[in-house]
């Protein structure tokens, strides 16, 4: 902690032209009519919805029928990193503890 330079207010008083109640928060209001109402100051501004739009979906090709077409390229072999994971050795615990200590 640094003690100030000065004890005296700097802050300057709050205009009366601001609504901090307004400025300082995001207010949504659910309606019925489903509508929106953006206010940017003291107006209101006109707002379009923008349509979700839908995700694209390629055709459906069956797996099977698209592998024996004999077109495209052959499919991928199945990745072999994880292949004796868990069979390799891995520090005693001691060792751990000192690599974590160490590297901490």
């Amino acid at each position: 902690m640094v003690p100030p330079a000065s004890s005296d207010n700097a802050h300057r008083a709050l205009d009366k032209r601001y609504d901090l109640a307004a400025i300082l928060s995001r207010v949504e209001t659910r309606r019925l009519d489903g509508g929106v109402a953006v206010r940017f100051r003291d107006r209101y501004l006109s707002v379009t919805l923008c349509a979700v739009a839908a995700k694209a979906t390629a055709p459906a090709t069956p797996k099977a029928a698209a592998r024996n077409s004999g077109r495209g390229s052959p499919p991928r072999k199945k990745s072999e990193w994880m292949n004796g994971f868990w069979k390799k050795p891995g520090p005693s615990i001691a060792k751990a503890i000192e690599i974590a200590n160490a590297s901490s």
